[in-house]
């Protein structure tokens, strides 16, 4: 549980400052108990930031083996997006930016990669506070621009972008299905049309849009072999078709 994880992480830490070395804590010790923060029943978000606060704390002091990675950054991320935190998806993206100047300052486990910004969209696309829905639009806009400064976008990167699109933006907005639109066209150029996507754009073009960019009703079972294959060239997934999806 994650409550053992912790125990033993603390135990270990003891143990080390008694005097015995063997029992010193590295940054796999830290990253597992950051997992099961992020993965645990109920929200340990503020002890998952906490533990990563101090990870960074004593890797400023000298305590190289514990520098903060990319697993433990993007854990933590991915921690927020699960979240019910106010704002989530801005302070995510502050965990994300806390990320990059760590690398940008000499810590190269730190570099972000797609999967990074990934949880970091997601945490935008899981924003349902009406309140919050249009700070969580300019944070995703502006994660995709970071995204793009470090690193190329993937089918779930799109994926989640078009959920975002979906929660963010109201079925009445026209500018709705333009970006959906726009994004899903950039998504086959790119050969980034996986399942994921296929199945996100259902929920998020209109039916009249959805037969103008794939083809076929929006009620219809899609398999990626029946799509260009130049759609899906670059997707890294198993699974090559979706399920029925109702309007």
């Amino acid at each position: 549980s994650v409550y053992q994880a912790r125990d033993i992480l603390y135990y270990m830490e003891e143990s080390y400052k008694a005097g015995n070395e063997k029992l010193k804590p590295n940054i796999i010790s830290y990253n597992t108990v950051l997992k099961a923060y992020s993965h645990a029943m109920g929200d340990f978000t503020a002890e998952a930031n906490e533990l990563l606060c101090e990870m960074e704390k004593r890797y400023s002091s000298g305590e190289s083996d514990v520098a903060p990675d990319v697993i433990s950054y993007t854990t933590v991320i991915s921690s927020y997006s699960r979240s019910e935190v106010t704002q989530k998806a801005r302070v995510a993206q502050g965990v994300l930016q806390r990320m990059i100047d760590a690398y940008n300052l000499g810590n190269k486990a730190a570099r972000p990669t797609v999967y990074s910004f990934n949880s970091c969209l997601n945490a935008c696309a899981f924003t349902f506070c009406q309140e919050e829905k249009v700070d969580a639009f300019l944070v995703a806009v502006s994660t995709l621009v970071m995204l793009q400064e470090w690193t190329k976008p993937d089918h779930t990167t799109y994926g989640t972008l078009l959920k975002a699109w979906c929660n963010l933006i109201p079925k009445d907005d026209e500018r709705r299905q333009r970006i959906v639109n726009s994004v899903f066209k950039q998504c086959c150029k790119d050969g980034q049309v996986g399942s994921m996507v296929l199945r996100q754009l259902r929920y998020a073009a209109s039916p009249a849009l959805y037969k103008t960019l794939i083809g076929r009703s929006i009620n219809e079972d899609v398999e990626l072999s029946e799509l260009p294959s130049r759609w899906s060239r670059n997707v890294k997934e198993r699974n090559g078709k979706i399920a029925r999806i109702p309007r």
